[in-house]
């Protein structure tokens, strides 16, 4: 069989395809380029065109060979050939006939094998070499030549200036067939890079021009700021601001505190409180936001609205209601000393409520998380609900110079500060009006003692001047005295309305309460209103209410108590 081989054009890879179908296609196995089986080619007489000279020759030097043996001069040479030039024509002929007769006699040798005829001829047994058949180059595959000149214009953007991007970028828009259309986009990128207020890359990447300060901003930025456009115009807002410049924004002393300011964050920090948090670079102030804002203060404000809505109008705070959170005691007492010296300290209070009797409703909640790790709620509590009576009350009852109901004031706000919260599935429960442990001690002492203790009558005279003097005395003279007339202040202002709230046998004193603090929220409370909602009309009365008190305290008070704290 004759060998045939075929060439790779582009590699220059041969491969022999003697056993191959003629027209079979095949790939190259080095370039991968596609190569085909040609068909059989005709070798005979190829070879025998290429053979046709070498019989002459060979007689030639057969000739040649005779005649040198006797003569090899150059003139028997130059001699030889001018007598074949004069060679008559019948020579030629004979010559001819000879030739024939020889290439008939090879054939018949061999049998008509050509190539063995040549290589005979040739007086050698060399094969002729298979032919090789040239293939055309490969074809590149459609979009191959525009996907590599993108690629070139690509790379040339990425280090050049905003004109290679803007070729690499028309480029890939007219061969839009071939590139993808990320990789268009990522170019536009890249322009912003280069030119960040250009318009065509801005436009296209979605970007919109905040007229405002003239810059481009992403969609949704740009959307926020249009929140906060819309929202800078509420009159909450403003004077959230306003109250956050004014009177929440350190400016007091040598060391600064820094605060971040939470207000108007449904998730944070609801309607109506504005916090002051303090930020020490360690804790997170979000947090620390969420526990004071949305999961005490609010829950009180919407408790206390849903609780007393019935007995008077207390309609949504309108006016921010400010309020100071230290992350604990150290940062309080480190604002306190730079230039607040007037304000107690936490080793008297664990947080106060500041009143301003200058103007109704504007004081200011200072609160701090435990530094023993002790669950402040409570204290929120508490003093949170000094503020709301101040913000809901027409006149100013809390803290003034002419206020009558410090038992009152401080006994509510232990009532609201005895809150519980209870996980209940995935949301929490609040119960208020808990037995209060910092002041079980004291009322039970009250209940046993009998003679000699403070009475109810006592109780309900006592002013704010005469507390706040008993206060004084008790923190700068350690007067037992003074210290004992504050913690019945406290105590039995709590369990006097607890008794009414939760003593169910009641329903009487429940009403009286209820009552009385609809007269203490419009500025018409005070010690002889409330003594007379009771029925306390005389010494005797006084002295039977004492006592139901004392009985309640011992008996369903302490169970509550004992089962809470189970």
């Amino acid at each position: 069989m004759e060998k045939v081989v075929v060439k790779c054009e582009g590699c220059g890879k041969s491969y022999d395809v003697s056993k191959l179908q003629p027209g079979r296609r095949f790939a190259c196995k080095s370039c991968n380029a596609e190569l085909v089986v040609p068909a059989a080619a005709p070798v005979e007489e190829a070879e025998e065109e290429e053979a046709a000279p070498a019989a002459p020759a060979a007689r030639a030097r057969r000739a040649s060979s005779g005649a040198g043996g006797r003569e090899r001069s150059s003139g028997a040479r130059r001699s030889g050939g001018a007598e074949a030039k004069k060679a008559p024509v019948g020579l030629y002929v004979g010559a001819g006939v000879g030739v024939i007769a020889v290439g008939a006699l090879l054939f018949f040798l061999t049998g008509g094998g050509g190539g063995k005829a040549q290589g005979n001829a040739a007086g050698g047994n060399a094969q002729t070499p298979p032919p090789v058949v040239q293939q055309p180059p490969p074809k590149p595959a459609p979009g191959q030549l525009e996907r590599e000149r993108f690629d070139a214009l690509e790379r040339a953007a990425q280090k050049g200036d905003v004109a290679a991007v803007k070729a690499a970028i028309a480029y890939g828009k007219e061969q839009a067939e071939y590139v993808v259309e990320t990789r268009v986009r990522d170019l536009y990128r890249r322009w912003l890079e280069l030119e960040p207020e250009a318009k065509e890359p801005n436009e296209l990447l979605g970007n919109k021009l905040w007229e405002p300060t003239g810059k481009w901003v992403a969609a949704a930025e740009y959307a926020q700021l249009e929140k906060e456009a819309e929202r800078a115009k509420d009159p909450f807002v403003k004077a959230a601001k306003q109250l956050i410049e004014e009177e929440l924004t350190d400016t007091v002393g040598s060391e600064k505190t820094k605060f971040d300011y939470y207000y108007d964050d449904p998730e944070l920090v609801p309607r109506p409180y504005v916090l002051a948090v303090e930020n020490d670079g360690v804790t997170s102030t979000d947090i620390v936001a969420k526990e004071v804002g949305k999961n005490s203060l609010f829950v009180l404000y919407t408790m206390f609205r849903e609780e007393y809505e019935g007995l008077f109008k207390l309609p949504p705070i309108t006016k921010p209601v400010p309020v100071y959170v230290f992350i604990g005691s150290k940062g309080y007492e480190k604002w306190r000393k730079d230039g607040r010296e007037y304000l107690p300290g936490s080793d008297q209070v664990a947080g106060f409520y500041s009143s301003s009797w200058q103007r109704q409703g504007r004081g200011v909640l200072h609160v701090w998380r435990f530094d023993d790790g002790t669950n402040p709620m409570p204290v929120y509590f508490h003093e949170g609900t000094h503020q709301l009576m101040d913000f809901y009350g027409p006149k100013l009852a809390f803290g003034s110079r002419d206020g009558k109901t410090p038992w009152f004031q401080e006994g509510i706000a232990e009532y609201w500060g005895g809150v519980v919260r209870l996980r209940d599935g995935a949301q929490w429960k609040y119960l208020v009006g808990q037995p209060n442990d910092s002041r079980m001690g004291v009322v039970r002492r009250w209940a046993e003692a009998g003679e000699g203790r403070m009475t109810i009558k006592e109780l309900l005279a006592l002013d704010y001047p005469a507390f706040e003097e008993a206060k004084e005395k008790m923190a700068k003279e350690k007067d037992a005295k003074s210290a004992q007339l504050v913690s019945n202040n406290y105590a039995l202002g709590w369990v006097i309305i607890d008794y009414c709230f939760n003593n169910l046998g009641d329903e009487e004193a429940r009403e009286a309460m209820r009552s009385y603090m609809k007269a203490e929220i419009e500025g018409k409370g005070g010690g002889s209103v409330l003594a007379e909602l009771l029925k306390l009309t005389s010494d005797e009365d006084y002295a039977v209410f004492e006592t139901t008190l004392g009985e309640y305290i011992i008996g369903e008070l302490s169970k509550r108590w004992r089962k809470m704290n189970k």
